[in-house]
């Protein structure tokens, strides 16, 4: 039988699945996380749907209509899952929330 040995304790097993967890990188570039946020937990992505919220809020302020559009340009990096869905999110979000909600913007 195989085993797994991790101090006192010893757990058999026919088939391991080591799943080590995954971190962002910012390939040395740490200071870019202010900017890029990860999306690893709950916490993550409340935090963003605040940060999409509050651009939203702030281009309904501004009069510039390039300058709103700049307000609400977002850079999705990453084209897996997580990224797709989060690009779904803030499609839905411009889509539904932005034409009940404020009054100055078109999400057309």
């Amino acid at each position: 039988a195989k085993k797994v040995r991790t101090g006192d304790l010893e757990i058999d097993y026919d088939y391991l699945i080591l799943a080590t967890g995954a971190r962002h990188s910012y390939f040395g570039h740490n200071d870019w996380e202010k900017i890029a946020p990860g999306l690893k937990s709950l916490e993550d992505a409340i935090e963003l749907r605040r940060r999409i919220l509050m651009a939203f809020e702030y281009a309904e302020k501004i009069d510039d209509e390039a300058a709103r559009q700049a307000a609400m340009t977002f850079v999705i990096i990453g084209g897996g899952p997580t990224g797709v869905e989060m690009a779904g999110a803030i499609a839905e979000i411009s889509r539904y929330t932005l034409a009940k909600d404020f009054r100055h913007i078109d999400p057309s």
